[in-house]
């Protein structure tokens, strides 16, 4: 289920679920393999902070998306 929506500078868009994170460039959504130990993630709220990096909240904390690749924040 999507839980969140947010927009890079490049019109891709970026959709949070209860079950990971996905992109959809305006012809394919894809899946989007996080860096960490369980990429199964609710992402509940997203903001985008330049091009390239995208600030998620989940249940388990923040990820801080950077070249589509996640890091936890701790």
């Amino acid at each position: 289920m999507p839980l969140s929506f947010a927009e890079n500078r490049n019109g891709n868009l970026y959709i949070g679920t209860d079950m990971g994170l996905y992109s959809y460039d305006g012809d394919t959504i894809e899946r989007i393999e996080l860096d960490i130990l369980n990429d199964l993630i609710s992402i509940n709220c997203m903001l985008n902070t330049s091009e390239v990096d995208l600030w998620c909240a989940t249940d388990s904390g923040i990820l801080i998306l950077h070249d589509e690749r996640g890091r936890f924040l701790g």
